[in-house]
């Protein structure tokens, strides 16, 4: 008994308190905020890309085919 209470007042400084966990949450949720900004971002400009590549992509297909026929 004396060596199971010894092990559990060894293990105690290391746990988190409620104050830890809720900090570590309010952190959590700050740079989930930042995380999801910054992809609705990068989403952005991969769609902006995207489009114009297809733009370009079909000017020149059209370009050549009149040059050809």
């Amino acid at each position: 008994m004396r060596a199971d209470v010894s092990a559990i007042k060894a293990v105690m400084p290391h746990l988190a308190t409620r104050a830890d966990v809720s900090a570590l949450r309010g952190e959590v949720a700050a740079v989930e905020g930042s995380l999801k900004a910054e992809i609705n971002a990068l989403e952005t400009k991969v769609i902006k890309w995207i489009i114009g590549s297809v733009i370009t992509s079909a000017s020149l297909a059209f370009a050549i085919a009149r040059f050809v026929s």
